[in-house]
């Protein structure tokens, strides 16, 4: 009896540290694509561009984006039954896909250069931005979260919807704003969501 009234204190501790942990690295890697923008912008004015810096700076924002939704998973945000772990396993295959394809512009396997595999990888950054509608969806339907908590996955999903209808509308110079704003937004408030939960 003794023992176990002072092993669940520890316990407790211990996982909520690690979703501080975690929400923190969620939110660090919340900023990099605008980052990555303004260096773009300032690299493509110094005709100095490196894909390599790109790489890194998106390897962050998934790293960032995978920690925030193993924050969610072991929170049970999306729900605890087959469909939610179904969600988010869909989710960190569709990240670590991303992440290969930013490791290819930090290393350049050539190998992998010009495969369908890397076809593959390119397609899983917007395809992973998209597939936030959906965990946003299961967000909602599994009501772990309240009030703010929910919105966040719907933002991050919308960044890229924003950019295709500013780029459909003739006004791709916002859509190349407002995504990596929408982005910094919804993931730190979502690294936030899942830093501050109990």
């Amino acid at each position: 009896m003794a023992v176990e009234e002072i092993n669940i204190p520890f316990h407790r501790q211990g996982t909520f540290l690690s979703l501080r942990l975690l929400g923190a690295c969620g939110m660090i890697g919340a900023p990099m694509m605008l980052v990555e923008g303004l260096y773009r912008y300032l690299a493509h004015m110094a005709d100095n561009q490196n894909n390599q810096i790109d790489g890194v700076l998106g390897l962050i924002y998934i790293g960032g984006w995978m920690c925030s939704a193993i924050g969610m998973r072991r929170l049970r945000v999306t729900g605890s039954g087959i469909w939610g772990m179904s969600v988010s396993a869909v989710q960190m295959v569709g990240l670590l896909l991303a992440g290969l394809w930013s490791m290819q512009e930090i290393v350049h396997f050539n190998a992998l250069a010009g495969s369908e595999l890397f076809s593959i990888t390119d397609a899983a950054w917007p395809l992973s931005h998209l597939f936030m509608l959906v965990v946003g969806g299961f967000v909602l339907g599994a009501g772990v979260w309240h009030g703010w908590r929910r919105v966040p996955a719907f933002l991050c999903g919308l960044a890229l919807l924003a950019f295709f209808i500013a780029s459909a509308v003739g006004v791709r110079e916002v859509g190349l704003v407002l995504f990596p704003v929408m982005t910094m937004i919804g993931f730190m408030s979502l690294g936030y969501a899942v830093r501050t939960s109990r």
